[in-house]
Parts: structure tokens; C-alpha cells; sequence
């Protein structure tokens, strides 16, 4: 199985929002890792690829099919890798997919819902899959939800040990993302919300273990603070995260944005600076500490190879450096480091990692940064990037902090009331300190604060409501509240978000028959089901196929311990009943029977909206 983007080799990475190897190193941005590997599948009847007359495999029966070291197809002579399919219809197949290097080894196992014959980077994914190296090791793991990645997409090294991880919500980079050096020891920490790398900071270690608190500069998310046109000069993103700034005429020209930096601990301050075009003696470099013009530093250098280092301190002129020569430049229009070292009571200041000059720090008065040019012509600021190396406890406070923002866990429930009331159970909300309710409406996914109403502990059951204002009532629910006890052999169903952090946010469908009127040792307070029920699913509805809700789905038997399988527990809709006749609120349960007559697939798809994802934190 080819990925869906561009294959990279195995030394090859990108930058954030591209796709890495694990190895990377973070520089001018966070390398978000995602080498996306190649992946095949296995067989027993041979079929050979005629590119000139089309592919077209027999159906119902298991083909082999060959791939060059491109996952291009091939005769079986040039091959580097095999897969064994069945195809049920054409381009779709059939069970698990299963790719071999042509020497035998499992390369890759994955679900798909369409495979181009053509072209690997088309098909279409759909559940887990799983690649490993030659050794047989794992090499990465993930999980496809509508051929995106959906929860844990996980790396690991050839020796098994896990290289990184990172949390993805329909294809976007959501939560912790999390890289180890091969000795298991964490290399870097960052958080995402939506895409977005959290402050614009993450967390790197050496291999000692000692840290520092990253910011990398992103011009592009933070244009509005960067791009500007005036009369006399205009500042532009360029695509590749460069800042390009031209000065129309012979003045002083800034550009920079706020940044925090905590001047406890000892800190650096780089970015790359480069004249493309203007006189050799313009002055062009950083600023850093600026609060106003009585309060900044200016790290400047220019094209015949001289360097000037001085600011202000209210107002009052700090010259550090005029004017001085340094071989450590690169002369004309090429690219400088600049760089300086906040260590213990000492600036240090170094150009492309020669240092210049060292001085007593100064405390900083403000916290714009950015850069700084004198004269006419054409100017790049690029990899600014801000480092603070603090202790280990307050980056483990920083990054508990940090966390406290991810969803510790996730249940199901489902609308009892058209106000916002929801039911799930006990244990889903138990010690939660923010409830978090999503769910489709009208088409869209929508997302609300909720809190708990009430609760029974021993029965495990809990009522929340919405709490967020922009809440509006539901028009009515479309299913019937049935506290009457259901006959063994019913059919039944239940609908929930199992596994949601990797299985993805939809609603899941499975279904059984009641096994019993009551549960462990005669348990009168639940019904047993067939129903396969997994993590995430309490809390959530249990139906007959009238499209009653009969009960809540909450347990299932200690697998291990029992030595059992698919034996399931709902709580009696009865029980939920009487909690919500102790409401201080007065409940109007659902009493709709307008999808009695519809097939269980329109049911599922009605009901499916009155279903919600429960986040806990």
C-alpha cells in the first residue's frame, strides 16, 4: 500500500505539515513526522500486468500482483514487492490487504475500500494499518477513518523501540505529538489544536535530557503581525515561511511581532539574514527586547563585513560593539546567522556560530523581536527561532500544563430531552473536571460544553446538559423511551463511539440479541447482550428494531479473567427512568414512533444525530 502522498525515502523529511523521517531534526520549524512508507498485500494465483492491454484481475478469487521499488506495477522479474488480493468488484477489495517484500517478509496489512490499479497514491483507506521492516519489527501504525488519518499515528525504530507519536483528528494534527532518541529517551514534546502548533512553542532535549522551551517563528499562521505596505517600504510572506522586506528608500525600516520569553532562565536568539540587493553599506540584522524606542538591542551587520551591536535602556544610548570587521561574515548578498546567547549573567553574541563579542546581559524592557534594516533594497528574515533553557521542573510544569488541555478519555450518551439533557453512564463523567459533548447537527459536527445534572453512582448512570448558550432546543427526538422489559432472542443494537480516539468520531453500528434478563449472578438491573461492546461505548443507546430505546449500553465481562467472549451488559432503560423522575428539571422523555416502518438502515442514520461523543478532562 502506497501512501496517499508523495513516498519518502528513508533518509529523506520534511518540514511541519509535510511529511519526515523519525530522525529528523527540528530546526527552522517543528518537523512534524509523517514518512509516509509504502505498503503492499498478498496471494496465490499469479497474475502478470500488460500495461499496454489494461489491468483487469479476475473477480472472487486471490490474485498476486507485483510492485517495483516506485509501487509501480511490474512483471514479476523486476519486482520488489508483492500483494496477494481478492477483489469482490472491480478496484474494491475484499478483507484485509496483506503487501510482502519479494523476499517473503510481511511489509504492510491494511483495510481499503478502493485500490487503483494505476496508481497507489489513489487508493482509498479505511480502518487500521500496519507496516513493518524486514526484521519484521513494526515500522509504523495508523488508523484511516474516510482515508484519513484518524488517533494515534505511531512510528517506531527498527529495534522496536517507538520513535514517535502524534494524535490526528480526520487528517489534522489534534493533541500530543511526541518523538524519542533510539535509546527511549524523549527527543521532543509539542501539543496541536486543529493543525495548529500550540504558541507557536514545543519542547526539545538533548540526550542528557536537558531542554529548552522552542519558539519557531511561523510567518505564515502569524502574517497579519508581519505583512505590511507603506510608502516607503513593503514586507511579504513568501511561500516558503520567509519574511521579505524591501525598503523603497533610505531609512530605517522594522518589521517584528510579540513574543513572550521568560527572562529567568538563560535564553538564545537566532534567525538567518540576508541582503539579496542594496548598497554594501546598509545595515540589516536583528532587534530583540524592543518595549519603544527608548528600550531595545539592535544585532546588525553589513555587506563589507562589519558588524555594530548597541541599544537603549530608557533612553540611554549602550554601545556594546561600533562598527567592527569579522571574517565570521559572509561578505555581499549571502546569508549570516545571527545569534545571542543569554548564559547565566552573560551576553554572548555570534555570527554563523563564530562569536563576535561577549558583554554583561542586560534585562530586556519588551517582547517584540524581528528585523531591523537601514537603506535601500531587498532583505530575507527566515529560521527565527527563540530558545529558553529552563529546568526540569518547569518544563514538566509547562508541559503539564500543556496537557491539561488534551481529553483525558472519551463515552458515548444520547439526548433524552430536546433542551440538551443527555444520558450516559456514571463511569464515563466520574471525576471529570470538563465535559465536552460532540455531535452531528444539520449536516455539520458541533461541539458544546456540558455539565452533570444528576447521577446515581450505583447504578451507573449519569444526566448531563448542554451548558454552552449558543445551544438551541431540538424540534423533537425521533425514537420511544420503553422502560417495559424486552423478551430473550430480541434483536437489538447499539450505537456509540468506540475506540474514538483511533477508530475516529462517527457513530458505530453493532448488533446481537438480548442473552439474558439479567446479568452477573441474577443482576435484575441489566439486560446480557450479544451486542460486542468496546471502550467508548458506555453510555451510549440500545434499541430493538422498532427503534425502541430499551437500554444503556455499560460493560462487558472481564474477558481474561472469565475466559469469554461477547458478553455484554445495557443498563434496563427502567433504571435510567426512575433517575430522571428525581430530576429537579421536569424531563419530557421521547415518545416518537414515526421510524417504526423504516428500514434499519434509515434508522440508524435518524438516530445516529441524537447520539453525542462524550470528551472528559
Amino acid at each position: 500500500m502506497k501512501s496517499q502522498k508523495k513516498y519518502c525515502e528513508a533518509k529523506e523529511y520534511y518540514q511541519r505539515y509535510r511529511n519526515c523521517n523519525a530522525d529528523a531534526d527540528v530546526s527552522t520549524e517543528i518537523a512534524m513526522c509523517e514518512r509516509l512508507c509504502k505498503t503492499q498485500v498478498t496471494a496465490s494465483k499469479e497474475t502478470e500486468y500488460d500495461s499496454k492491454s489494461g489491468y483487469k484481475p479476475e473477480l472472487g478469487k486471490r490474485v498476486t500482483e507485483y510492485f517495483n521499488e516506485n509501487w509501480e506495477r511490474c512483471q514479476r522479474k523486476d519486482a520488489q514487492y508483492y500483494r496477494i488480493i481478492t477483489y469482490k468488484a472491480p478496484n474494491m477489495p475484499q478483507g484485509i490487504v496483506k503487501d510482502y517484500y519479494i523476499t517473503g517478509q510481511l511489509q504492510s496489512e491494511f483495510y481499503a475500500v478502493y485500490i487503483d490499479y494505476y496508481d497507489e497514491e489513489k487508493n482509498l483507506n479505511e480502518g487500521e494499518a500496519t507496516w513493518y521492516y524486514k526484521n519484521g519489527k513494526i515500522e509504523q501504525k495508523r488508523y484511516y477513518n474516510k482515508n484519513k488519518i484518524n488517533g494515534k499515528n505511531t512510528f517506531y525504530y527498527e529495534n522496536g523501540q517507538i520513535a514517535q507519536e502524534a494524535d490526528y483528528e480526520n487528517g489534522v494534527l489534534n493533541g500530543m505529538y511526541i518523538q524519542w532518541y533510539r535509546t527511549g529517551k524523549v527527543k521532543l514534546i509539542a501539543f496541536f489544536e486543529n493543525g495548529i502548533l500550540l504558541d507557536n512553542k514545543y519542547l526539545e532535549y538533548d540526550e542528557n535530557g536537558f531542554g529548552a522551551l522552542i519558539y519557531v517563528e511561523d510567518f505564515i499562521r502569524n502574517e497579519t503581525a508581519w505583512e505590511e505596505k507603506n510608502r516607503d517600504d513593503v514586507s511579504t510572506i513568501l511561500p516558503n515561511n520567509q519574511l521579505q522586506l524591501k525598503a523603497i528608500k533610505d531609512v530605517l525600516t522594522v518589521r517584528g511581532n510579540y513574543i513572550t520569553l521568560d527572562q529567568r532562565s538563560d535564553y538564545s536568539i537566532e534567525a538567518i539574514v540576508q541582503k539579496v540587493n542594496g548598497a554594501e553599506n546598509n545595515g540589516y540584522g536583528i532587534f530583540f527586547g524592543l518595549k519603544d524606542w527608548d528600550n531595545f538591542y539592535n544585532f546588525i551587520i553589513n555587506g563589507d563585513g562589519s558588524y555594530n551591536i548597541y541599544g537603549e535602556f530608557e533612553g540611554i544610548n549602550l554601545q556594546i560593539a561600533d562598527w567592527t570587521q569579522s571574517d565570521a561574515i559572509n561578505k555581499g548578498n549571502n546569508r549570516n546567522l545571527l545569534k545571542v546567547l543569554k548564559f547565566d549573567d552573560t551576553f554572548i553574541f555570534s555570527i554563523n556560530g563564530q562569536i563576535v563579542e561577549r558583554t554583561e546581559a542586560k534585562q530586556l524592557r519588551g517582547n517584540y523581536y524581528g528585523i531591523l534594516v537601514g537603506g535601500q533594497g531587498e532583505y530575507i528574515l527566515e529560521n527565527f527561532t527563540i530558545k529558553e533553557f529552563v529546568s526540569d521542573d518547569i518544563l514538566r510544569e509547562r508541559s503539564q500544563a500543556s496537557k491539561k488541555n488534551e481529553w483525558k478519555g472519551n463515552g458515548s450518551g444520547f439526548f433524552i430531552d430536546t433542551r440538551g439533557y443527555i444520558a450516559t453512564n456514571y463511569h464515563v463523567i466520574e471525576d471529570a473536571e470538563d465535559i465536552g459533548i460532540e455531535f452531528i447537527r444539520n449536516g455539520e459536527r458541533v461541539n458544546y460544553a456540558a455539565q452533570v445534572i444528576q447521577s446515581d453512582k450505583q447504578n451507573d448512570l449519569a444526566i448531563l446538559k448542554i451548558s454552552d448558550r449558543n445551544f438551541t432546543s431540538f424540534q423533537n427526538i425521533p425514537y420511544n423511551f420503553r422502560t417495559s422489559i424486552v423478551d430473550v432472542g430480541a434483536n437489538v443494537f447499539a450505537l456509540g463511539y468506540p475506540f474514538a480516539s483511533v477508530m475516529g468520531s462517527e457513530v458505530k453500528f453493532t448488533d446481537g440479541k438480548i442473552s439474558s434478563k439479567t446479568g452477573i449472578q441474577g443482576d435484575v438491573r441489566v439486560y446480557q447482550i450479544s451486542v460486542p461492546i468496546q471502550p467508548g461505548n458506555s453510555g451510549g443507546p440500545l434499541f430493538d428494531y422498532d427503534g425502541n430505546l430499551i437500554g444503556i449500553t455499560s460493560s462487558r465481562l472481564n474477558r481474561e479473567y472469565f475466559d469469554s467472549e461477547n458478553v455484554n451488559y445495557a443498563i434496563k432503560s427502567s433504571y435510567l427512568n426512575n433517575l430522571i423522575e428525581v430530576l429537579p428539571a421536569s424531563i419530557i422523555l421521547p415518545d416518537d414512533r414515526s421510524i417504526y416502518y423504516k428500514t434499519l438502515t434509515e434508522k440508524i442514520k435518524i438516530l445516529s444525530d441524537y447520539v453525542v461523543l462524550i470528551r472528559i478532562r
